[in-house]
Parts: structure tokens; sequence; C-alpha cells
């Protein structure tokens, strides 16, 4: 290798570790600074994000107002919720869910025919919870349920199925078993999107507080 060579490489060598010196500064003095932002981060701050949190979009189905019995009680079309309940009992198994009454919050959202109506663009975390199941299984074959939260777009006029779950929930031909039922998952959605629940069998979703089935989402980021 001749010198001139040698004298190239060696002044390339020395401006790759100064880029990499530079480099590490930079990185101390960024970390620096968000290590004092969150030192200098006030209360009023914290509470703030956490209310923001807080008021994340969460649908209760409303409680049963009578009938209840044995601490937990299958819904079926003669025993009436209190208004705003409105559990549909069609093919399609759509829920409907109580918008009064403090049972539910309809933050940055709308609520339209048992649909969350998305108002914001972006990434939400869509969660579901039903527990159902029958006092007996005596029909001699397996029953089973099914959990289903849908997107309806204004673009396409089908409904787009998110996510679901199949479950069975008797033990045997003789015993029934209650059954909780969860889904979650983070999809984009756009403005105007609405998104909703239905199940196979409505009669045999047990109520007795309004924690036990929900339905909701908030939104993670644009």
């Amino acid at each position: 290798m001749t010198p001139e060579l040698r004298k190239r490489k060696s002044r390339v060598s020395w401006k790759l570790l100064y880029i990499l010196i530079a480099l590490a500064l930079l990185a101390v003095v960024i970390e620096g600074y968000l290590i004092h932002c969150l030192r200098m981060r006030s209360p009023e701050q914290d509470k703030a994000n956490n209310e923001e949190i807080t008021n994340a979009k969460q649908i209760h189905v409303s409680r049963l107002t009578n009938q209840l019995r044995s601490g937990k009680t299958a819904i079926n079309n003669n025993m009436p919720c209190f208004p705003g309940c409105k559990f549909n009992t069609s093919n399609d198994g759509k829920l409907s869910w109580e918008p009064q009454n403090g049972d539910a919050y309809t933050y940055e959202m709308d609520y339209k025919d048992g649909a969350l109506v998305i108002k914001k663009e972006g990434y939400y975390f869509i969660y579901s919870k039903i527990i159902y199941g029958e006092r007996d299984c005596k029909t001699g074959h397996l029953e089973t349920f099914k959990h289903t939260v849908f997107k309806i777009t204004q673009t396409v006029s089908r409904e787009v199925e998110l996510m679901s779950s199949v479950r069975s929930y008797c033990k045997n031909d003789k015993e029934g078993e209650l059954v909780n039922s969860f889904l979650g998952g983070i999809y984009y959605l756009l403005k105007g999107n609405q998104i909703f629940v239905t199940v196979t069998e409505t009669k045999n979703i047990l109520v007795q507080t309004s924690a036990e089935n929900v339905f909701g989402a908030f939104l993670m980021s644009r």
C-alpha cells in the first residue's frame, strides 16, 4: 500500500470516529433532556393524562330490574330490562347497550343503534366481554356460543368481521357451565366507522351487574 493510500485511509477512519463520537454525545444530550422533561412534569399533567385514559369509551350492558334468581339470571324475551337495555333477539343477534343512566361513557364517540360511531381516525383498542351459559344441557348435543365484533365502513356496505370466539357452554349432556368470552384487539378505524357486537344466543347471556358484560374502545394513537 502506498503512503498516499495509507494517509487517505487514515483520514477516513478518523472521520468515522468523529461521527460516532458526535452521535454518542447527541444521544446523551437527548436522553438527558427527556429525563429533565419527565422530572419537570407537574402532578396536574399526570392527572390529566390519567383522566384521558380513564375516559376511554366503555359501554356497559344495563342491569335487569327484576326476576333475578339464584344470583344469576338469563335474559329472555319475557324478562324486561330497564329502559335502554333493548337486547336485540333478531337473527343477527346484534346487542344494544345502555347509553344513559351512567352505564355508558361516550367520550370522543357517538352511540347509535347498538354501535359505537368513530369520530376520530386512528388506532383503537377494541374490547368486549360477555358472560353466558345454560343451567342444564339436556338437548343431547354440544351447545356453542359465538361472540363477534363487527365493523361497518362508509365505503363498504357489508359487515366486516374483526374478531370472534366460538365456545361450548355444556360440560356434558346434563350439566351447564358459565363461561366468559373476551375479545380484544387493535384496529385502524376511520371517522364514521361503526363497531358493534353480536352473539348467537342472546337468551343465554347472564347479567347481575353491569361489569359482567362490556363493550368499548379507546383511541391509542392517530
